[in-house]
């Protein structure tokens, strides 16, 4: 059984975000579908679903701002084995939601006390 493997990711048309993000998931995706996960996005940027799809990845687009229970619902539609949040600005209601809906949340780069709702944290941006 494949493992099934959700990254979300926000860039480009959503003010004050580049796409670092974007090609960061679009690396893992690619690593992990050549170990044999299925890979998904899960985003509020047209810019991600469209390089998604242009990927062969399969996207789902929230509205920009989504709710929790949004975000939550889903995630559970999707019913993945791991959640792979990349963005920087979320609530920890946000990343409470998620974690809610998966067993393995894994954050890149967070901010606004994201950290503690995840179980895995790759933090680049250690304050000196």
């Amino acid at each position: 059984m494949k493992r099934k493997v959700l990254l979300y990711a926000d860039a480009g048309d959503i003010p004050e975000i580049g796409t670092g993000h974007l090609h960061r998931c679009l690396m893992l995706a690619r690593r992990l579908a050549e170990t044999g996960s299925e890979v998904r996005f899960l985003t509020s940027s047209r810019l991600v679903a469209e390089r998604a799809a242009a990927s062969g990845y399969p996207c789902r687009t929230l509205p920009r701002g989504p709710r929790p229970s949004d975000v939550a619902a889903a995630v559970r539609k999707d019913r993945p084995d791991m959640v792979v949040w990349d963005r920087l600005d979320t609530t920890p209601a946000l990343r409470r939601a998620v974690k809610s809906a998966v067993t393995l949340l894994m954050t890149l780069d967070h901010q606004n006390g994201g950290a503690p709702a995840a179980d895995v944290v790759v933090n680049a941006m250690v304050p000196r």
